[in-house]
């Protein structure tokens, strides 16, 4: 016997009816009864959103690698590579980021950041290697405000540092931030390169033994080099105070030795005088 449309709908709702209520009694089956599904259920929520505004805190912070950041008075001064990690033999540019801490009146929780506009105009700028030191030519950075970039090409592997001389606004810096350091490629080279002194193709394991080896090697060259620089700068220091001293010591020599000439001059115009008064007494006499 064909049902009606009507007697469908009742039969169609029917069904639904009894797996809902099937599903309701699965779900207080496990939890133990409605009071714990509906506590279970809130802590689910709450976990949820705690997740969402964790994320979007997250996503919402500077990544700032390793800049390094200086306060002088209210203004924030940070220094590091623009593209990071920074590569041996590789362009790049050294980013300064100038801002100044403006209190807000209407919300004195927190302080807003403001960029500085040519805060370089009045400073000096040098990257320093050991001791090698390089001037630097900053322009304002299209993608930050408040930032500023001079682009370098490192040559060498290790530690890096940028010097501040000069005002800021009228704020009064000296100062040296350290900067990330240089790294070598061995760990980022794929496929490793060929034996360029054999002509013949190494394997992967010796080609990578090889790079660290360089790698290592030009570290230690490089601090046997800021080393001997070191060494020469002190030598040179004491060469210069020995030639000062030197000269010294022929002023006074030559100042002796005026004096001695002065002394044997009197002492033969005062012998003179005594022979030529005894010999007038003489004839005087006579």
């Amino acid at each position: 016997m064909d049902l009606t449309k009507k007697e469908r709908y009742i039969s169609n709702n029917g069904l639904i009816t009894t797996l809902i209520n099937n599903s309701i009694h699965g779900y207080l089956d496990i939890f133990g009864n409605q009071t714990n599904f509906h506590l279970i259920f809130l802590i689910f929520s709450l976990l949820l959103l705690f997740g969402i505004v964790l994320l979007y805190f997250l996503q919402s912070l500077p990544i700032a690698f390793g800049h390094t950041t200086k306060q002088f008075g209210n203004l924030t001064v940070e220094a590091g590579w623009l593209i990071e990690p920074p590569l041996v033999d590789e362009i790049n540019s050294i980013i300064i980021l100038v801002h100044r801490q403006n209190d807000q009146s209407n919300d004195t929780s927190e302080n807003v950041l403001a960029p500085v506009r040519n805060a370089l105009s009045q400073i000096n700028v040098v990257v320093k290697y050991g001791g090698i030191t390089k001037q630097l030519n900053f322009v304002p950075s299209v993608e930050t405000a408040g930032g500023y970039v001079s682009s370098i090409i490192p040559s060498r592997i290790g530690s890096y540092d940028v010097l501040l001389n000069g005002t800021i606004s009228g704020q009064n810096i000296n100062a040296e931030i350290p900067i990330e350091d240089i790294e070598g490629k061995q760990n980022l080279i794929f496929p490793p390169a060929e034996d360029s002194v054999s002509g013949v193709e190494s394997g992967p394991q010796d080609s990578a033994n090889s790079a660290i080896i360089g790698s290592n090697l030009r570290a230690i060259l490089s601090g046997l080099e800021n080393n001997i620089r070191t060494n020469a700068d002190v030598m040179n220091s004491l060469i210069n105070s020995t030639q000062r001293l030197q000269e010294s010591l022929n002023e006074q020599i030559i100042y002796l030795n005026s004096l001695y000439m002065v002394s044997v001059s009197s002492i033969g115009i005062g012998i003179g005088a005594i022979i030529i008064s005894a010999f007038a007494l003489k004839r005087k006499k006579v």
